[in-house]
């Protein structure tokens, strides 16, 4: 019997179709092949699904479903993507949690094939359907895998460890396994898990909040070229941010920010003054400065021409660069106003806003910044000034 035609035909099937092994082991018509798979003479993917099903119900049927899982591995070509993540999807819905470990490192030499969006899905099947130690698995090879049932993960690691060892004990284990998935450990943050991280923290050991972002601040630091992590840094900052009277204390510390980050392009000096903002407006105003003196990089090029492609009525490819510089110059100069009025200077950030109502002649470019200016005005107090 060719087990590695039959393994293909019931993990398209599987992947494709939404089927269940419990579906597959109901009887289908009463039919029966006496255990030998016809043969086709189609490929997997040109066969239509009510075939598939047919044929498949027969194999588990005649063969079990044990056969049908060891057959997977006897086809040596099938080691792309595609047939992995079948795979995959097989031994997580027959509960062959060995098997699957396999499958995960083996996807390991497909990243780049693998999405985070289809990562994070694959890990919150896996936690959903409680396979704790391959989802324990699958995360330390996709850290970037970002599951919206993460918490679900969290509780039940609490949950295991609770009561088994002393409280001092329990809370090293926590810390080290919050360590790893976090990326802390080996100095590649993680945001999501950091989150959860620190909201454990913040409950339990509000102590220790100080001495993560210090760790994650360091990582920052030695890694001053690195959006990702210098953004990560900034997001858990402005959710975990100090109480009042300490707010003033950690917008001096992050002047180090600004002497130390060296981030390239337009683009992410402009989103990272975004994500500055809430948190010390006085510092996203010298990395919105800083993108409107740089020149747009190969990187710019690539965001903007998604962007425009996504948005533009018309897309004319030869105009990307010019389109691109003045979109990116607006979101810029935005920005710098926002900040600007964020950080007390309500004067610099009229001036900058008076620019751009010059560059649109029906007014501001967009709504939110009408309202800003509005803001502005009502701060200014000073009806001398032009209205804008």
């Amino acid at each position: 019997m060719n087990y590695g035609r039959v393994g293909l035909l019931i993990l398209t099937f599987l992947f494709f179709n939404g089927g269940s092994i419990e579906a597959l082991e109901m009887p289908v018509l009463g039919r029966s092949t006496g255990g030998a798979v016809p043969d086709l003479g189609l490929s997997a993917s040109k066969l239509s699904w009510s075939v598939i099903e047919r044929e498949v119900a027969d194999c588990i049927l005649n063969e079990g479903l044990s056969k049908c899982i060891d057959s997977l591995t006897s086809d040596p070509e099938a080691t792309d993507a595609a047939e992995l993540l079948r795979r995959f999807e097989f031994y997580r819905r027959a509960g062959a949690d060995d098997k699957l470990k396999v499958v995960i490192e083996e996807l390991r030499n497909c990243d780049q094939d693998l999405d985070q969006d289809l990562l994070s899905n694959m890990a919150a099947v896996l936690i959903e359907r409680q396979s704790w130690c391959s989802v324990d698995h699958f995360l330390r090879i996709f850290p970037q895998a970002a599951p919206e049932n993460a918490h679900d993960l969290v509780l039940h690691q609490i949950e295991s460890l609770s009561g088994k060892t002393s409280s001092h004990q329990e809370r090293a284990e926590l810390d080290k396994w919050f360590d790893q998935l976090s990326g802390l450990d080996q100095s590649k943050p993680s945001l999501i898990w950091l989150r959860e991280y620190l909201q454990f923290l913040e409950e339990k050991q509000p102590e220790s909040v100080d001495t993560v972002m210090t760790k994650l601040a360091d990582i920052v630091r030695d890694n001053p070229d690195n959006f990702e992590y210098a953004s990560v840094y900034v997001s858990v900052l402005s959710e975990f941010q100090p109480k009042e009277k300490e707010k003033q204390k950690q917008k001096q510390k992050l002047s180090w920010m600004v002497e130390k980050l060296n981030l390239p392009g337009v683009y992410q000096n402009y989103k990272f003054g975004e994500l500055l903002t809430p948190v010390s407006a006085a510092e996203a105003v010298k990395f919105y400065r800083k993108a409107l003196t740089m020149t747009l990089n190969a990187q710019d090029l690539k965001v903007m021409d998604k962007y425009l492609r996504s948005f533009a009525s018309v897309y004319l490819p030869e105009t990307v660069r010019e389109r691109a510089e003045e979109e990116l110059r607006l979101w810029a100069r935005a920005g710098l106003a926002r900040a600007l009025k964020e950080s007390g200077d309500v004067r610099g950030a009229y001036k900058e806003l008076v620019s751009l109502s010059k560059v649109n002649k029906v007014g501001m470019p967009v709504y939110a910044l009408t309202e800003l200016a509005g803001q502005v005005q009502s701060s200014l107090g000073d009806r001398s000034e032009r209205a804008l």
